[in-house]
């Protein structure tokens, strides 16, 4: 009787036991995840800013989400990857931030000199009140909104805007960019025009508005660059810094002298977005879904300067909302926006640009990437 009981209690133990330790084992974050924080200061604080695999509207970790539930997609996505193009420090959630800070001349780019905006998209707490959706103009939008949410993660895309953006900010300042963050915080209110009033306020450059997207489609994947439509559909209700001349000129060649500032606009956006996306896909990764001009973007009809918007993938796709909440590939996104930016300004600076040839170069690496 009493040996049976004592079998009992050693079987209970061992059962309490191997419980305990399957959840220990289901709730700790993996060890050879490649989510090392890159030495990349916090845009406002200058300390590390901590984005983990998973994260809340703040942007604190959660490294069980990919112990558990997300495991099986991890290793598809991981897979999936491997195929792709390489980069010198590698792409998507394998890139390495801490190789790249390592070996990367930032000084070799200097940005000095240049005042860069970065707006991270949405906000914690959507704004439904309405603004005109540009100077003047009868039409009008919701001042601004929550932004879309991960189909598989729940993470709202204002959370991802920031965290990228932040890391984002401090390459730039690596480089001597003075830069304009539209918002520090989630729980803000912040209207689409007012961001850009922001931007212009502070004479802005150029600036970018960071930006995760919601396809219909859910098998849409990739990242797609909004600019400005050309000659602003707005331009009679422009700003007078923008119906006057541009003070610097288009920068291309054989540009027409008498090309209005919201044309320059144009021109420049569009140079910019051509750069940014190239290495934006380079260094992620992102299928590229194309570079697309609208008329009816609050921010882009109030701003002053060129300005562009990257959705950076599709929540709405289960991988690319995976891929997005992972710090590794946050930074590989940080990274090829900022090489990105460094091509915009050397072209701007030599003015050895046009954008026949810019399109033409971008068609052509798409169409070897397709073969």
């Amino acid at each position: 009787m009493l040996s049976r009981m004592v079998k009992q209690l050693v079987a209970a133990g061992l059962a309490l036991a191997f419980m305990f330790t399957s959840a220990v084992c289901l709730a700790a974050p993996n060890e050879n995840n490649d989510d090392t924080l890159p030495s990349v200061p916090d845009a406002e604080s200058e300390a590390e800013y901590a984005a983990g695999i998973g994260v809340d509207y703040y942007g604190h970790a959660d490294n069980a989400y990919f112990s558990g539930i997300g495991a099986d997609m991890t290793t598809k996505l991981k897979d999936m990857l491997l195929a792709s193009q390489s980069s010198e420090y590698g792409i998507g959630i394998r890139f390495d931030m801490d190789e790249a800070m390592e070996e990367y001349d930032f000084s070799s780019d200097d940005l000095s000199g240049l005042t860069i905006g970065i707006d991270p998209g949405h906000q914690l707490i959507a704004d439904d009140e309405l603004e005109p959706i540009a100077p003047g103009s009868p039409l009008s939008k919701v001042r601004q909104s929550s932004g879309s949410v991960g189909v598989k993660s729940g993470i709202g895309e204002h959370t991802i805007n920031l965290i990228i953006a932040n890391k984002l900010a401090g390459l730039l300042r690596l480089s001597g960019a003075d830069v304009i963050m539209s918002r520090t915080d989630a729980d803000v209110s912040v209207s689409n025009s007012e961001r850009a009033k922001m931007m212009n306020d502070a004479k802005v450059d150029f600036w970018i508005r960071l930006h995760c997207e919601n396809a219909q489609d859910a098998n849409t994947s990739g990242c797609t660059v909004l600019i400005p439509s050309a000659g602003m559909l707005f331009s009679g209700a422009l700003s007078p810094s923008k119906q006057k001349s541009t003070g610097r000129g288009t920068g291309a060649r054989g540009a027409d002298e008498s090309v209005t500032a919201a044309d320059c606009i144009y021109i420049k956006s569009l140079a910019l977005a051509t750069a940014v996306i190239k290495e934006f896909c380079t260094f992620t990764g992102a299928q590229p879904l194309g570079i697309v001009s609208l008329s009816d973007q609050t921010g882009f009809n109030y701003s002053d300067s060129p300005v562009i918007a990257i959705e950076m993938g599709c929540l709405s796709n289960e991988a690319d909302d995976i891929r997005l909440n992972r710090a590794a590939y946050q930074d590989a996104c940080a990274f090829g926006i900022y090489r990105g930016i460094n091509q915009y300004a050397a072209m701007i600076e030599s003015g050895d640009y046009d954008i026949t040839s810019l399109l033409e170069s971008y068609n052509d690496s798409e169409s070897t990437k397709e073969k």
